[in-house]
C-alpha cells in the first residue's frame, strides 16, 4: 500500500511534517490507564511549575476577567492574595529592603532606624549674650543633611535662657529675648520669646524671665531633594537701657519622615 496516496510517509507522519522522517516521535507518558486522558483541551492534569521555565505568566486580561493568584499554607489557609485590587497578606509577613540593603518594612511594621533619620547638636556649656536685634546664628547650633527625595522634616529646639541688663548700669531696663529656627537661610515662626526687666519705681522685677527658664519649639517643613541646613538663631528685641538676651545651653535636632 502506498502511504503517499493518503499524505503519509512510512512513519505515518504527514509528508509536510516539520519532524524529520529519521527522527522518532516521543509520546506523553502516563502511569496508569486513568491518566490517559490527563491532557485534554482544558487542562494538563499533572503539570508541575517545577518544570516550567522562562516566559511570562499573565493572569487575567481582556476576555479572561480579573487575574487572581492565591498562596496557601500547608493546612490550606489563604496567606497571600494577589488580584486586581492589590496584594493582601493574611497573618503573614512581607519584608521590603531599601536601596542600602536594609529592611525598611517587615512583619512588625516600619523599621524606624532605616526610615526616620535624625541628628542632634547639643551644647551644655554655652553662655552667650546677645545684644543685637538681628537674628544671629548660635555658635555650633547648625546641622546639615541630604535628602534623596522630597520628605517632611521635623526640626526641634530646646534652650535654657533669660534676659538681663548688659552691662549692668542700673536703672530701669527691659528686653525681649528671641530664639528661632532657620531653615536654608529663612527664619521660621513661631519662635521662643523670653521677657524680663526691672522697674526702679518700687524696685520691682517684672515679666518673670530674668531668671533662667527653659523653652522649646518645633517646626515641620516639606523639603525637596538635595542638601539642607537648619540653624538655631538668637536676638534681642525692644531692648531698653541695655536689656540683653542670655543663652545658657541648647539642643537642636531634626527627624526625617521617610527617605
Amino acid at each position: 500500500m502506498s502511504y503517499n496516496k493518503i499524505g503519509l510517509n512510512e512513519f505515518l507522519q504527514p509528508i509536510n511534517s516539520p519532524v524529520s522522517s529519521y527522527s522518532s516521535i516521543q509520546g506523553y507518558t502516563v502511569a496508569a490507564s486513568y491518566e490517559r486522558n490527563a491532557i485534554d483541551i482544558g487542562r494538563i492534569k499533572n503539570f508541575s511549575f517545577n518544570a516550567g521555565t522562562g516566559g511570562t505568566l499573565i493572569l487575567g486580561g481582556p476576555g479572561n476577567g480579573n487575574g487572581v493568584q492565591k498562596i496557601n499554607d500547608a493546612s490550606g489557609s489563604l496567606k497571600v492574595l494577589s488580584d486586581n485590587t492589590g496584594i493582601t497578606v493574611y497573618d503573614g509577613r512581607i519584608t521590603i529592603y531599601n536601596t542600602l540593603g536594609s529592611a525598611a518594612v517587615d512583619a512588625s511594621g516600619v523599621v524606624s532606624v532605616n526610615n526616620f533619620a535624625g541628628e542632634a547638636s547639643i551644647n551644655d556649656a554655652v553662655l552667650t549674650t546677645y545684644t543685637g536685634t538681628a537674628a544671629t546664628d548660635v555658635s555650633g547650633g547648625s546641622l546639615s543633611f541630604v535628602l534623596e527625595r522630597s520628605a517632611v522634616v521635623l526640626i526641634l529646639a530646646n534652650i535654657n535662657a533669660k534676659v538681663e541688663q548688659s552691662p549692668l548700669i542700673g536703672g530701669s531696663w527691659s528686653a525681649v529675648g528671641k530664639a528661632s529656627i532657620n531653615v536654608d537661610g529663612t527664619t521660621k515662626v513661631p519662635s521662643m520669646s523670653f521677657q524680663g526687666g526691672y522697674d526702679t519705681v518700687g524696685s520691682t522685677w517684672y515679666f518673670g524671665a530674668t531668671h533662667l527658664v527653659p523653652g522649646g519649639m518645633h517646626h515641620f517643613e516639606t523639603l525637596a531633594a538635595g542638601t539642607h541646613t537648619v540653624k538655631l538663631q538668637a536676638a534681642v528685641t525692644t531692648p531698653v537701657n541695655n536689656g540683653a538676651f542670655y543663652l545658657f545651653n541648647y539642643k537642636l535636632s531634626y527627624m526625617i519622615f521617610g527617605r
